[in-house]
Order: structure tokens, then sequence, then C-alpha cells
């Protein structure tokens, strides 16, 4: 379920992050920064969602714990290798 779709029921720690990004994109628009800074926040507080090129993030969901190993071994393997660096 895309909680951007049901977003009466999105915890307010969330909601508080999601409106002010909301707000930002509604007056100034989002860019592909813009969408990875968002998404950071919302990881912090264990959501995700995707985006594209176009800026438009889709798909606000709660962290998987496979997904979250998945990332975790990802950027392990960026630091060992000096990747990103």
């Amino acid at each position: 379920m895309d909680l951007f779709e049901d977003y009466e029921h999105i915890p307010e720690e969330l909601k508080a992050v999601c409106d002010k990004w909301q707000q930002k994109a509604m007056y100034e628009g989002l860019d592909y920064n813009d969408c990875a800074i968002f998404q950071e926040e919302c990881e912090a507080i264990g959501y995700t969602f995707d985006y594209g090129l176009d800026a438009d993030p889709f798909d606000l969901r709660a962290i998987d714990p496979k997904e979250q190993k998945l990332e975790n071994q990802t950027i392990n393997n960026q630091k060992k290798y000096g990747i990103g660096q």
C-alpha cells in the first residue's frame, strides 16, 4: 500500500516529514537531490519510497527488514571498496 495515497493513516512523525517536503514540492518543486534527502529523512524513522529521474516520489512504505538488510550490505560494500567516497 502506498502511504502517499493513504495519508490520513500515516504516523504523525512521518506526516511531519511529508508535510515539510510537500510544501517545498508545491511552492518550489522537487529535484532529484531533494528526493534523496526526503528519502533519507523517511528512512531515519523506518519508512522509504521510490522516485525516478522525474523527482516524483511514490510507493511510500515501511522499510521491509529484507530491504534494510540489502541496503546495509550495499553500504558496507561501498565503504569496503571505497565507492562513493
